[in-house]
């Protein structure tokens, strides 16, 4: 009985860590279809890898670990790219770590399968702000600078007042373009932005970006002008006129206008944004362009989402003599997390697996620390075993799992060797 009430409180604990932390849900996968006129094609597919409570969806993917985009081909599926993303280790929390680094391999087929290697660094200041962004290429086995953008920030650091954009010149760094940002004095509302080029050896005045925010905090109106030489008294080169609806917050329109100084703006795309959910989201959108007397259609998009505000799928349609033609589709995929809880760290380096989203064929790469015998399992949404499969020892595995018999849905890939364990979600989608 002694040990009783330790016991329970263990219990209690656990089931308070279960509570306490709020469930999300992350991007998984991504898959990209084209319509060739009877059915939808393939075009290319994205699997994203987290860890220790790490997320992100379409808008928001600054804590995925890492990624690979694969392309279907004749002869197989072709790696297209691959990101890994390199976070600050000093802060334990997952979600909080600071981005310091993002590592791209890009392949192209045109260039007979040469990946180009490119990275971004990111450097903070003191209070965690953003400081600067470089961007290197490697050139002949060589990392190279090519670009940095340097970060300043209003006196109470809240807001970036300045962006300094320069490029590398050999050995030396030279300012080509400085971005400056105005805010008002109550929200602070972000309301203008002027660019200033470098050329010959001064700065010079190029545009001047306005912007005008309700009482909502809603854009109602932006314009580009161009320096005149002494001035802005220019014609703007572009408008853009949003509109809302009683609320305040739905965004109905958005009208975009070209300034002819002549005859005045010309308005040439609106878009149009209806059938809103409860979340207010809109699930049509609708652009048209002028024709120079009335509007004609051009595109209409078809959003889906989850019970997180996600979006789910992107389903576009083309305007085609005076019909709607079925043109493109994007489907994303999820799986639900606890972004404040530590989950067990994804091998995002060691482990592949696509297509994912997978239709018949799941395709596995692991590379282990040593040879060693491991056990494949895939699990369904609800926990049940739907396959397995024990591997001789090895160091380095290639192989293929046929999913043609399963449903779809969401599974999970767990490799368990002597080593250690692995696991990735996956789609499968028919």
């Amino acid at each position: 009985m002694k040990y009783t009430t330790p016991i329970l409180l263990t219990s209690i604990f656990i089931l308070l860590q279960v509570h306490i932390y709020a469930q999300s849900s992350r991007l998984v996968a991504k898959a990209s279809r084209v319509f060739n006129g009877t059915t939808y094609v393939l075009r290319d597919t994205t699997a994203y890898y987290y860890s220790n409570g790490k997320g992100g969806d379409v808008c928001h993917m600054r804590y995925c670990d890492s990624s690979n985009s694969w392309a279907p081909t004749a002869g197989g599926w072709f790696l297209l790219h691959h990101l890994d993303m390199v976070y600050d280790s000093a802060i334990a929390s997952g979600r909080n770590n600071k981005l310091i680094e993002v590592r791209g391999t890009y392949h192209d087929s045109f260039m007979a399968g040469a990946p180009v290697y490119l990275k971004f660094i990111m450097d903070y200041r003191y209070d965690t702000q953003l400081q600067s962004v470089s961007f290197i290429g490697l050139n002949t086995g060589i990392w190279t600078n090519i670009w940095k953008d340097g970060y300043l920030y209003t006196g109470d650091g809240r807001n970036v007042n300045r962006i300094i954009h320069q490029i590398a010149m050999g050995s030396i760094w030279v300012g080509v373009l400085s971005r400056n940002f105005y805010y008002d004095s109550t929200a602070p509302n972000f309301y203008q932005q002027i660019d200033i080029d470098y050329n010959n050896g001064a700065f010079y005045v190029t545009s001047d970006f306005d912007y005008t925010v309700r009482s909502a905090n809603n854009l109602t109106y932006s314009e580009n002008k161009t320096w005149t030489g002494v001035d802005f008294s220019g014609c703007p080169m572009s408008t853009y006129v949003y509109t809302y609806d009683s609320s305040s917050h739905l965004l109905l329109t958005k009208t975009h206008s070209t300034e002819t100084c002549s005859s005045g703006y010309i308005a040439d795309t609106i878009c149009q944004y209806s059938n809103f959910t409860s979340a207010g989201m809109p699930q049509t959108e609708i652009d048209q362009v002028w024709n120079g007397s009335s509007w004609v259609n051009q595109l209409r998009f078809a959003y889906k989402y989850n019970s997180f505000n996600q979006v789910t799928s992107l389903f576009l349609e083309r305007w085609v003599s005076g019909a709607w033609a079925t043109a493109d589709l994007n489907n994303y995929y999820y799986e639900p997390y606890f972004p404040d809880a530590l989950s067990k760290t994804e091998n995002t380096t060691q482990m592949q697996v696509y297509p994912n989203p997978a239709q018949n064929v799941l395709h596995v790469t692991i590379e282990w620390p040593n040879p060693q015998p491991f056990t494949i399992a895939i699990f369904n949404s609800t926990g049940k075993q739907v396959y397995t499969q024990q591997v001789a020892a090895l160091r380095i595995y290639n192989g293929s799992i046929s999913t043609a018999q399963l449903p779809a849905g969401t599974y999970v890939l767990k490799l368990t060797g002597s080593t250690g364990e692995f696991t990735k979600t996956f789609i499968i989608a028919k």
